[in-house]
């Protein structure tokens, strides 16, 4: 049973070795196919165990260092891809073995290696790695490690689609939503909407957004990126899509695209533009003594000829004061209702230190506090 370890750092005792030299030696040693024995004394307890190694210059190089499949790209991802194994050591080497990962033949062919079992100074060999079909449905990886008497290199392999995936930040939950279409149903004519999304990266390496754009007949309609381009795998990429249905009435579909660096994703718009509108009347909020909330009904008024029910309620920019309730269903049809109550609580703007929206622990509220002791001394 080992009692130890030893690790040596090949690369650092190299360095150690040329640090030692003189700029022509280190030249020629960078050259050289003698290489460098370095050898030395590990302690382990009591006891004194040596060592050495022979250090040459160079390695072996994958170029590609590693392989994508795109399967956006249909059958072009089954072609043969080449992988070119480089010898940049001074010397011959002797190729051991070609050791495939475990999940290796569950998406990819074994290439019979051809030809001598050895590599010449500065000679390459080939192989070849096709995917199996049919292509993952989700992003899958393998590996394969070439071995040889000096060193060994693995080549990562990744199969991913190259697409983003749409994941619409809507309120209104419909069937299949997972399927990354957006389903806005009514919307009055002429009106505007403005509709979040995430372009989420299943991918494991990074994409970028390089270009967006959206089209829905009849209608107004852009996709803009926000805040950075690139996502992290499993990460994501802000946008927001921007509509504005047409004056007439009528059933709308059209869809929005995203291109990564490798292939385009497409989501389906739906929505249906409908006759009359729909809007709230100023909210006017009655004067308020403190700790008692300023409470006024929100009022919607609609002209529309179907029923719609109110699925949320949102500021545009957050007021810890401003709280609504909903009441009821949340159901509007034509005419006037009340969908709930909206109270003002200005203590809720400076908690806990705070009267009437007055933070105690300012200098407004310290004064405050000095004139209240004043005029009650």
């Amino acid at each position: 049973m080992p009692a130890a370890t030893l690790t040596l750092h090949f690369s650092q005792l190299w360095e150690n070795y040329l640090s030692e030299m003189e700029a022509e030696r280190r030249l020629e040693a960078e050259s050289s196919a003698r290489g460098a024995w370095c050898a030395g004394w590990v302690r382990l307890g009591r006891a004194a165990v040596p060592y050495s190694v022979r250090l040459l210059p160079g390695g072996v190089r994958a170029l590609p260092a590693e392989l994508h499949f795109i399967t956006a790209k249909g059958e072009e991802v089954f072609k043969e891809r080449e992988l070119l194994f480089r010898n940049d050591f001074p010397v011959p080497i002797e190729i051991i073995d070609i050791e495939y990962g475990p999940d290796y033949d569950k998406y990819f062919h074994r290439a019979a290696w051809r030809g001598a079992a050895a590599l010449a100074a500065g000679g390459a060999r080939r192989l070849r790695v096709r995917l199996r079909a049919p292509a993952p449905a989700t992003a899958a990886r393998a590996h394969l490690t070439l071995r040889t008497n000096a060193s060994a290199i693995t080549v990562p392999l990744h199969v991913y689609a190259g697409t983003f995936h749409f994941e619409w930040e809507w309120e209104w939950e419909w069937p299949g939503r997972q399927d990354g279409q957006l389903r806005v149903g009514a919307l009055p004519a002429g009106a505007a909407l403005r509709v979040r999304l995430r372009l989420r990266n299943p991918a494991p390496v990074a994409l970028c957004a390089a270009r967006a754009a959206a089209a829905v007949p009849r209608a107004r309609a852009a996709l803009q990126l926000r805040g950075r381009r690139c996502a992290a795998p499993g990460g994501s990429v802000a946008a927001a899509l921007r509509l504005a249905a047409p004056a007439r009435p009528g059933r709308l579909a059209g869809a929005v695209w995203v291109r990564s660096q490798h292939a385009a994703a497409r989501a389906a718009v739906s929505l249906a533009a409908r006759a009359g509108r729909l809007r709230a009347p100023p909210l006017l909020l009655p004067a308020a003594a403190p700790y008692t909330w300023s409470s006024a009904p929100l009022i919607l008024e609609s002209t529309m000829t179907i029923t719609v029910r109110v699925l949320n309620v949102t500021q545009p920019v957050p007021d810890p004061a401003v709280i609504f309730v909903k009441e009821g269903s949340g159901t509007v049809w034509g005419g006037r209702h009340a969908v709930g109550t909206v109270h003002y609580a200005a203590e809720r703007l400076c908690e806990p230190a705070c009267y009437a929206g007055l933070a105690l622990q300012s200098a407004d509220g310290a004064a405050w506090l000095r004139r209240a002791a004043a005029a009650a001394a």
